[in-house]
């Protein structure tokens, strides 16, 4: 019979993920209370003789799943899981086997981000026509402005001729 709190290297199973396992059965069955500050990584990683690196990425699936909190400078906690609404993948077998699936199928995670990343180019083709429309626009308008400009020339000076001509004729003399 297998020991539940023991990493065995022969099993496929990979190392963080039965790391991960003995760390949340602590947090479920209380061993770690809510609040409770963790041992560090490198404490963690010679009780269970595995690198700081397994333990980390068993960590960090354990924070992104609601069970620990990180602090800087300070370490890590149980946080109030029951409360967290974290997504249980261990007692779902359905849950346990979309971790697999993350960890086990890049492929697939990076067809998803093609996906996204093919929505975000069709955004931007449409920002990009918008801006293409937005230059015509002021195209048309720097030469509408221009037009303007050379039709009214020779009425730049209309105000002093104006001005001109008022005087000449208060003075009684016609221009």
């Amino acid at each position: 019979m297998l020991n539940k709190n023991t990493i065995y290297r022969e099993t496929p199973e990979k190392l963080y993920m039965q790391l991960y396992n003995i760390l949340r059965r602590k947090i479920e069955s209380g061993e770690w209370a809510t609040g409770s500050l963790l041992p560090t990584e490198k404490e963690i990683s010679i009780l269970h003789q595995v690198s700081v690196i397994t333990v980390r990425t068993a960590m960090s699936h354990l924070v992104k799943e609601g069970f620990l909190i990180r602090t800087q400078g300070k370490g890590t906690f149980v946080k109030d899981w029951k409360q967290s609404g974290n997504r249980n993948y261990g007692t779902d077998p359905k849950g346990l086997e979309a971790i697999f699936h993350e960890v086990n199928n890049p492929l697939a995670i990076i067809g998803e981000k093609a996906g996204l990343l093919g929505e975000l180019l069709e955004e931007e083709k449409g920002a990009i026509s918008n801006l293409n429309e937005y230059r015509k626009a002021l195209r048309d308008i720097k030469q509408q402005i221009s037009r303007a400009k050379k039709t009214t020339h020779g009425l730049t000076d209309l105000p002093q001729r104006i001005e001109v001509i008022k005087t000449s004729r208060e003075k009684g003399g016609k221009k």
